[in-house]
């Protein structure tokens, strides 16, 4: 088989025969190349695969026009404004007890990956460490080390 060559007139048909949705194989078949080489084009044009593709195609730096944008609107508002709408959200964020319930479950879990609770002193230290790269638990480790640190000045200080 000869080596395929990557021409503008083959890459133009790629882009009808991808907007046409057919399938890679189909497109190989029609270009005469492999399948695979028609995967790795679509990579490296940066389409990033069917849907990335499409999806790409459709929002690539274009704002909806301004009347499609208030249809929108419009029909988002009129659906989130009746009763039934307002009372499925009530019901889906919850009571007062519930969200404290799950606040309690994400406070211990954020604790467990940390490898212990944060108090409201240290989380200054461990968000600086952790805009640094640090892992949850080295953050953690520097954020009370700082503290054990500052202890110890502020002993020494006093002394």
């Amino acid at each position: 088989m000869a080596r395929f060559r990557w021409t503008e007139e083959a890459i133009a048909e790629l882009r009808r025969q991808m907007n046409l949705e057919k399938t890679y194989a189909q497109i190989a078949k029609l270009l005469g190349c492999s399948e695979n080489g028609v995967r790795i084009k679509v990579s490296r044009l940066g389409w990033g695969g069917r849907i990335g593709y499409l999806a790409s195609r459709r929002m690539k730096g274009k704002k909806r026009p301004l009347s499609v944008r208030l249809k929108i609107a419009k029909a988002s508002k009129a659906r989130t404004s009746t009763p039934e709408h307002r009372e499925r959200f009530r019901q889906a964020v919850g009571s007062p007890e519930i969200e404290a319930k799950r606040l309690a479950a994400l406070t211990a879990h954020y604790d467990a990956r940390r490898g212990g609770p944060l108090s409201p002193h240290l989380r200054e230290a461990y968000a600086l460490a952790r805009s640094q790269h640090f892992s949850a638990r080295e953050a953690y480790a520097v954020a009370i080390s700082s503290d054990r640190q500052k202890g110890s000045d502020h002993v020494a200080r006093k002394a």
